[in-house]
């Protein structure tokens, strides 16, 4: 059988809360005071509960001595200690009952601050976490056109190897040609008609 906790799923602070490790609120089945909905002592524990054992120790304590030294427990003594309790009492409730809901909300203002603080703890981590791998991708794209410019330089020199290769290759027998044009424009191998000759300067140019 489900208790009323497990019923109307109320939380300790919560109007109506049953204190289960308390064997009175757990019988009567509500709680017997206020206090008693932020409590989750056992009954043995109870701040009223100990002042009421205090106090019928200290009231058996004066009714015996006064018996003792006069013979006799005045109507009056009686009185007065029944006006002391109850006044008393009346205050202690008060006080226990204001003591034990601040520290039911300290102690869940401690728990949120608890959380709280894990919750930005996560957060930070996160963060952390993710500017670390921004941090690697960035290095490693750094690294990628680092890579890339070197190919790119090695590409660039091989094209200008390449293109003086090509030029000295190139030159020698445009050096040759001309020089053999040159001959033959100035006669050495034999007279040559006009035409040719200019179709020769046409070709050195």
């Amino acid at each position: 059988m489900e208790s009323q906790n497990d019923k109307t799923k109320i939380k300790i602070g919560e109007s109506g809360y049953v204190n289960k490790n308390c064997w009175l609120a757990r019988d009567l089945g509500y709680p017997p005071s206020r206090r008693c909905e932020y409590c989750e002592s056992k009954f043995k524990n109870c701040l009223f509960e100990q002042y009421l054992v205090i106090t019928l120790i200290l009231v058996g304590v004066l009714l015996f001595v006064s018996y003792f030294f006069e013979q006799n427990i005045s109507k009056s003594l009686i009185v007065f200690l029944f006006v002391l309790v109850i006044t008393y009492g009346y205050f202690f409730n008060k006080s226990t009952e204001k003591i034990i809901i601040a520290n039911f909300k300290e102690k869940k203002a401690k728990i949120a601050f608890k959380d709280l603080n894990n919750n930005l703890q996560q957060k930070v981590d996160e963060q952390t976490k993710e500017i670390k791998e921004q941090k690697e991708k960035i290095e490693n794209a750094y690294e990628i056109e680092k890579k890339a410019n070197l190919e790119l330089k090695k590409l660039d020199e091989a094209k200008t190897q390449f293109m003086l290769i090509t030029q000295h290759h190139l030159r020698t027998p445009l050096s040759v040609n001309m020089g053999f044009l040159e001959l033959l424009t100035d006669g050495r191998y034999g007279k040559i008609s006009k035409k040719i000759k200019i179709a020769l300067d046409d070709l050195k140019e």
